[in-house]
């Protein structure tokens, strides 16, 4: 009924994540309500177990249970508060609820009781429907207990009609705020009347002169059979049928988990809208990488002279220390090609700091004009909400040049923690800045954290800038 009440009220898709919230709130303080009241009634014993506040009765007429409930509460002198009640019936079953250790007496003690066939509901957290527990302060003090979304905008307010499930007439509300105190009231004090909740959805029905219905449960029932009987019988032309969110959930997860944990885009926690690389084979830009892609280039060569001397390195034996068994290997163009001046970067600080951090820079800046991204332009690009996770799994420039022209940029030059903060100092982003290795799977481990992230600040529209340094 709450989530019924939050679609009621919310005047388009886009206010229901508000009236969802308020709805998700009051049944909050509902249930702490219900237990501190039934705590009073009746404190339970945690090393007790869990113990029912309800049975289902099954094969019984209501009055016929309700005779011997007075008869029960009678014989056993109960207070008013304490006594056992019907808080749920329908054509064939009744349920009684009331203090766990008075249902246990009343299944051994009484012979009506004791030889019907009853189930334990699940139902732990106290007492609802019991209108000699509470009364309409109940439900306004738990509705009025702090301000809610949907009191303060008067576009919230009931646009489809929410039926009672004691009278099964709509419940009568103007505004929200009134509308949720009416369902938390039926929940507290009314009790379930099955049989009147599917007159009205039939009236409802007939009144509206549909020729399709399609009825949402969560599982099959003997109610929702009853329903569709009704239904057919009073609207001989009407076509009903049934879907079982259950089975529709399970089949999702499903065909989820065959795809491989994501069943398209619209599943996917991260998107990708811009890019940005410099890879070995002359690949300084996407277009250049999918080319070599698909020529299926083999781009290793000959250690450039511009990296060092290769061959007083060289021992094809691998017998000499400090040497390499290799003459070749895989090199982007033009390592130290960088515009200092344009971020802000004097020539002797350029030249300090390890090429990845001047590559993460110029990267950056490209993936970023690549998105069209302009900072502070919309909700999602405000800088507060864009961070940098950038993953990287060696340091060789500063292990090589540790011992040579220690200055003042060696630290902020070498260090990799400093690599993504230069992006977000640059750019003037205040969101998260991460420095990740996990060795080979750093650039992985990185879009991991940045999706872990991003679910986790879900609705916060978190934008992320993802550098894998290779």
């Amino acid at each position: 009924m709450f989530s019924s009440t939050a679609i009621s009220v919310s005047p388009s898709l886009a206010e229901l994540p508000l009236a969802g919230a308020d709805a998700v709130r009051l049944a909050f303080r509902m249930g702490v309500h219900v237990m501190q009241v039934s705590s009073d009634l009746e404190a339970q014993d945690p090393s007790d177990g869990a113990n029912t506040w309800a049975y289902v009765v099954h094969t019984v007429e209501a009055s016929t249970v309700q005779r011997e409930l007075d008869s029960f509460n009678e014989r056993e002198n109960l207070p008013n508060t304490g006594k056992l009640f019907v808080s749920a019936e329908n054509q064939t079953s009744c349920t009684v609820s009331g203090p766990p250790s008075r249902l246990k007496s009343l299944f051994r003690k009484s012979a009506y009781f004791r030889d019907s066939r009853s189930i334990a509901l699940p139902v732990f957290g106290g007492l609802c429907h019991a209108g000699h527990v509470y009364d309409l302060s109940d439900a306004q003090s738990i509705a009025r207990a702090n301000t809610l979304n949907c009191t303060t905008s008067e576009r919230f307010f009931p646009t489809i009609p929410v039926l009672s499930t004691s009278t099964g007439k709509p419940l009568p509300a103007s505004a929200a705020l009134e509308l949720f105190e009416n369902v938390i009231a039926e929940l507290l004090i009314r009790p379930i009347t099955l049989r009147n909740v599917i007159s009205g959805i039939v009236g409802h029905a007939a009144m509206s002169r549909v020729l399709q219905c399609r009825v949402f449960c969560v599982r099959n029932s003997a109610f929702i059979r009853e329903l569709i009987a009704a239904m057919s019988e009073r609207m001989s032309e009407l076509r009903t049928s049934t879907c079982e969110l259950m089975l529709w959930f399970a089949v999702k997860v499903s065909r989820r988990a065959s795809l491989g944990g994501s069943s398209g885009p619209a599943q996917s926690k991260l998107a990708i809208v811009g890019m940005s690389c410099r890879l070995p084979g002359g690949a300084n830009n996407t277009e250049k990488f999918w080319e070599v892609l698909e020529q299926q280039l083999d781009v290793s060569r000959k250690i450039p002279a511009d990296r060092f001397d290769v061959d007083t390195h060289y021992d094809s034996t691998g017998q000499q220390l400090n040497k390499t068994m290799t003459q070749y290997g895989c090199f982007i163009d033009e390592p130290g090609l960088f515009d200092a001046p344009f971020f802000n970067m004097s020539p002797r600080e350029a030249e300090t700091i390890d090429p990845q951090m001047r590559l993460a820079l110029v990267t950056a800046y490209e993936a970023l004009e690549s998105a069209g991204c302009i900072k502070n332009r919309t909700p999602s690009s405000r800088s507060e909400r864009v961070g940098t996770y950038y993953g990287q799994a060696a340091d060789d420039y500063r292990e090589v040049n540790q011992g040579q022209s220690i200055g003042t940029y060696y630290i902020p030059g070498g260090c990799r923690a400093f690599g993504p903060g230069r992006i977000n100092y640059f750019f003037k982003f205040s969101g998260p800045s991460y420095s990740i290795d996990t060795a080979c799977s750093s650039g992985l481990a990185a879009i991991e954290v940045c999706g872990y992230e991003r679910l986790r600040n879900a609705g916060s529209g978190l934008l992320t800038c993802m550098i894998d340094s290779l």
